[in-house]
């Protein structure tokens, strides 16, 4: 089962240590992940994993954090959409990395410029959330700022908690639970992000307006 997961977050959210995590590097409590290169917004990490009788393939796409110092969150979202977009890769889970803990306006900031772009299609994934943890406690405070999409988060059951640190098969296990869960329901069609027919339909349109176009001179000319 081949998965191509799109990972967004903060600057230490967790989000890189997630993709590691998911591509099977075994990462140490007190190791640091190296940050993207300032150019990079992307960075694709592949590797299979087995659960039970099922063989994931996991395609994960690092992206760059978001609140870091010298860049402006709206370009560095615009940016990844953009390169995303335009990449003819479809998404199968878009993963917003947050630190379970206090909420600030940041964090709201963040969420809500996520979903202007991705929409309520997002899956939160909450780090440093050991399993003797409920998320609901978190996702509920979240409601009081961004209540449409929390309720399609909870209804849909788009959300995970997993501790990367101390529990990292159990965090593997956990996410390969949700995509199994979501490929079972169908639930897979609704956090689908096809990007790149996105962008064949916009070439096809304008394709036909321009040839609309040069009818209309072509008739002005006879005429």
């Amino acid at each position: 089962m081949n998965r191509n997961i799109l990972v967004l977050g903060r600057t230490g959210s967790g989000k890189t240590t997630l993709a590691r995590v998911l591509t099977g590097e075994r990462v140490k409590a007190d190791s640091t992940p190296a940050p993207l290169p300032e150019s990079q917004v992307l960075q694709t990490l592949t590797k299979a994993y087995k659960y039970g009788s099922v063989l994931f393939k996991y395609n994960v796409l690092d992206t760059v954090g978001f609140s870091d110092l010298d860049r402006n969150n709206a370009s560095i979202m615009a940016e990844i959409y953009d390169m995303a977009r335009t990449s003819f890769v479809s998404f199968h889970h878009v993963f917003y990395v947050v630190k379970l803990g206090r909420i600030d306006d940041q964090i709201v900031r963040e969420i809500k410029e996520v979903t202007r772009f991705f929409g309520s299609r997002i899956t939160l994934v909450f780090t440093h959330c050991p399993s003797s943890v409920s998320v609901t406690p978190y996702l509920d405070g979240l409601a009081r700022y961004v209540p449409e999409l929390i309720v399609v988060t909870k209804n849909r059951g788009n959300y995970v908690g997993v501790d990367l640190l101390n529990e990292q098969e159990l965090a593997l296990q956990k996410i390969a639970e949700y995509i199994s869960r979501k490929q079972q329901t169908n639930a897979i069609a609704v956090n689908k992000v096809t990007f790149g027919r996105v962008v064949m339909e916009e070439r096809k349109m304008m394709g036909i307006l321009f040839c609309l176009v040069a009818l209309l001179l072509v008739v002005i000319i006879i005429l």
